[in-house]
């Protein structure tokens, strides 16, 4: 398989190694077990959304290693790749997550099992029966 830089307008391609000046391909970190590694290097590539994503990484996506501090690869001070648009790195943000309160709790009334949550208005509804 050819291997293909996809940070920003670069065109390294194993295909022509007179374009590559030495430079290795270095493998995309793993969306699965290394997440917000994967994030932080989508964000550095610079591509637009539509073309790069945490979808269309695979055990085929590749960076060079000219875009590193150094050009020899990430290294433990400098694991990320240089931003494409020259800014300094910074990390994606997470979703918010809505924190459940522990009046939440399953509750029995009348033999049945009913579950208090909450509505529009932020108060407790028991409508809610589980059987």
């Amino acid at each position: 398989m050819v291997k293909r830089c996809c940070y920003g307008t670069c065109n390294s391609n194993s295909r022509y190694p007179e374009r590559l000046d030495g430079a290795k391909f270095i493998p995309f970190p793993k969306k699965i077990s290394n997440h917000d590694k994967c994030m932080r290097w989508i964000k550095a590539c610079g591509r637009p959304h539509y073309q790069l994503n945490i979808e269309n990484i695979t055990k085929d996506t590749y960076i060079c290693s000219k875009h590193f501090v150094g050009g020899n690869g990430p290294t433990l001070d400098n694991p990320d790749p240089i931003p494409a648009d020259g800014s300094t790195p910074r990390t994606a943000r997470k979703p918010i997550k809505r924190i459940v309160q522990a009046d939440h709790a399953d509750t029995k009334e009348n033999g049945k099992k009913t579950k208090r949550r909450l509505d529009f208005n932020g108060r407790f509804n028991n409508k809610f029966n589980l059987e």
